[in-house]
């Protein structure tokens, strides 16, 4: 496994087409705002060959560690592993663990060893 971590738009290389798609992820970190933004949306087609995940967080939150004016990428990209997305909105608490059981049973499958689960943090 690789990992590359960039901070800002700038320093986001544009993707190449090597190696097997399915084994790469992008995760994408910042404000409302900065993944609202034309040029961050225009960077995040180039990769649409990779699976993307982006998270928005507080303008609070970002700002205490001072990333308030840049998006964070990390891409990484996985030699023997099969990269699969999955999602489902949490409508309220009480529902977190009927979404989580149906997210369960999409993902399911024989090789499957891990799961990164990414979520409002107030909803689970």
């Amino acid at each position: 496994m690789t990992v590359q971590q960039y901070r800002g738009l700038d320093a986001l290389p544009t993707p190449t087409d090597k190696g097997p798609k399915e084994g790469a992820l992008l995760l994408v970190f910042g404000t409302t705002e900065h993944l609202q933004r034309h040029d961050v949306q225009q960077v995040l087609s180039a990769w649409a060959r990779t699976h993307v995940v982006a998270g928005a967080s507080s303008d609070a939150l970002i700002s205490t560690v001072g990333l308030e004016s840049l998006p964070v990428f990390t891409h990484l990209r996985f030699e023997q592993t099969r990269v699969r997305l999955a999602s489902a909105p949490v409508p309220d608490p009480e529902a977190s663990y009927e979404v989580g059981r149906q997210l369960g049973q999409v993902l399911a499958e024989p090789q499957l060893r891990y799961v990164l689960l990414l979520a409002d943090g107030f909803l689970l």
